[in-house]
Parts: C-alpha cells; sequence; structure tokens
C-alpha cells in the first residue's frame, strides 16, 4: 500500500478489478492517491492535517488513521488550520459534509 517517507505519505497506484459473468477479473480502473505531506497538529484528535491544492483533497490524521477528504475547497481547509479547536471544528463543518476515505 503505502510508505512513509519523513512526512510525506506515499501511495502506489492501486488496481481495482471486477469480475465478469464467467468469473474471469477483468481490469477496471486505476486509482491513485494523492501525496499530501502532513504537518503536525497540537490537538486532542487531529493528530496532523495537510492539503493538496492539485485536487482539492484534506488529509486528516487521527489517532485511529489517516483519511483523505476528496471536495474541501483550499479556504474551509484554512479555517480548519486556523481554528482555535480543530477537533470542534471538523465536527462542525466537515464530518457529515464530507466523506473521508481512510488511507492507511
Amino acid at each position: 500500500m503505502g510508505t512513509l517517507l519523513g512526512n510525506m505519505v506515499d501511495y502506489e497506484i492501486e488496481a481495482v478489478f471486477s469480475k465478469t459473468p464467467k468469473g474471469k477479473r477483468r481490469k477496471m480502473e486505476k486509482k491513485k492517491e494523492p501525496k499530501i505531506e502532513i504537518t503536525a497538529a497540537k490537538s486532542s484528535s487531529i493528530t496532523g492535517h495537510g492539503y493538496d491544492e492539485k485536487t482539492s483533497t484534506m488529509a486528516l490524521q487521527f489517532k485511529t488513521g489517516v483519511y483523505h477528504y476528496p471536495g474541501v475547497t483550499k479556504k474551509e481547509y484554512d479555517e480548519l488550520v486556523a481554528a482555535k479547536s480543530l477537533g470542534k471544528h471538523f465536527f462542525a463543518n466537515i464530518k457529515g459534509r464530507f466523506t473521508g476515505k481512510k488511507i492507511r
């Protein structure tokens, strides 16, 4: 899957397969997670954060893992980072509006 390179998480391309009606595997699509540098955060719930402008994807590191949130604007990310409490801001403004995908 991925490897941690300093504060950068590097992910390889993952091929997705489906089965044809006869049971043969068919390659459907390739997906690639963006490389997002994680910056440490002083929060009891969010231990790190990062943003990829090219894909409008926010990365949040929790104690349980790293999640990517596609579709988050740079402004919304900046508001999270500037918030007095990252956790409160996340639960009030991000969770429920954006779907997070656990990447590790």
